[in-house]
C-alpha cells in the first residue's frame, strides 16, 4: 500500500480566513473474508414483536399454575424484595417483573395488606407481617387506584392523566 502525500488543501471562508484542512486520514483495510467472519459473531438478537409479547393476564395465569401458594384467587401480602427470588421456567425475568408488579397493584392485593397480615414467600411460607406504616401505603394506593378508574377522568388528555397520576403518588407519599 502506497501512501501519498498531498500539499495541503486550503479553504478560503467569507471573512478571508484560511483555514488548513488536514489531509484524510488513511487506514489499513482488513480483507473481505475477515470483515464476513466478524459480522457473524456480531448478530444481533432479533426484538420481541409487540404482538408475540405476553399480555399481564397471561402473565398472571402462568404464575397462578407455577406458584399456586403465592398466586391464589385471594391474594396474600408478598414478602418484601419478593421480585429477586426469580425462579419462573416459562418466564423471562422482565416478564416475571412484569407480572408481580401487575399482581401486587390489584385492588383485591391493596385490600389484602391489612396490620399484622402475614407475608408469604415463594414457597409460601410466612415471611414476615405487614407494619402499620406499609398498612396505610397500601390503603392511600388503594384509593389512588379507585380515583384514577372513575370514569370522569378517563376522558382526560395525557398531560392531564399524568397531572393526575403524579398528584396520586404525592398524596401515597404523604400517607407512608
Amino acid at each position: 500500500m502506497q501512501k501519498t502525500m498531498a500539499k495541503k488543501p486550503t479553504v478560503t471562508v467569507k471573512k478571508r480566513r484560511r483555514v488548513v484542512v488536514p489531509p484524510p486520514i488513511e487506514v489499513d483495510t482488513p480483507p473481505a473474508a475477515e470483515v464476513a467472519k466478524t459480522e457473524l459473531k456480531i448478530k444481533k438478537a432479533d426484538p420481541v414483536s409487540y404482538k408475540s409479547r405476553k399480555t399481564a393476564k397471561q402473565i398472571l395465569a402462568i404464575l397462578a399454575d407455577e406458584f399456586p401458594a403465592v398466586f391464589a384467587a385471594e391474594p396474600k401480602p408478598l414478602k418484601s424484595g419478593f421480585t429477586q427470588d426469580y425462579s419462573s421456567t416459562r418466564l423471562t425475568p422482565r416478564e416475571w417483573k412484569r407480572g408481580v408488579a401487575a399482581w401486587v397493584t390489584s385492588e383485591k392485593y391493596l385490600k389484602s395488606c391489612t396490620t399484622g397480615t402475614a407475608r408469604i414467600d415463594i414457597n409460601g411460607q410466612v415471611s414476615g407481617e405487614v407494619t402499620p406504616k406499609e398498612a396505610k401505603y397500601a390503603k392511600a394506593q388503594l384509593a389512588v387506584t379507585q380515583l384514577l378508574k372513575k370514569k370522569q377522568f378517563s376522558g382526560l388528555k395525557k398531560n392531564k392523566q399524568l397531572a393526575m397520576r403524579e398528584m396520586a403518588k404525592k398524596v401515597a407519599r404523604e400517607a407512608g
